[in-house]
């Protein structure tokens, strides 16, 4: 999981670069973490600890965040070690697709 966060982190502050996106990240394990005001300093990657996952609360936390779905992207890097049972992390993804 430690890759997936050094992944994720680069990532975030080379897209936070872009004058025309607006990034947010968040960390997340069993808890969600706010590291949107941390995004442009690669210290971040110091701060964030790796243990089991709950891939479900951090997609609700996520989707919180939307203001405008059709011009959002999401990105989520992860070992994919989701802790307890798969279909609520499954059952997260369903509101990202579009109708139809």
């Amino acid at each position: 999981m430690s890759e997936s966060v050094v992944y994720s982190a680069l990532t975030a502050a080379i897209l936070a670069e872009s004058p025309a996106l607006s990034v947010d990240f968040l960390a997340f394990n069993t808890t969600v973490l706010d590291f949107t005001g941390h995004v442009r300093s690669l210290a971040l990657l110091l701060e964030v600890s790796v243990g089991r996952l709950d891939i479900a609360s951090a997609l609700r936390v996520a989707r919180s965040r939307v203001k405008v779905p059709s011009r959002t992207l999401l990105v989520l890097i992860s070992d994919f070690e989701e802790f307890g049972s798969d279909a609520p992390m499954l059952a997260g993804w369903r509101p990202w697709r579009p109708p139809g």
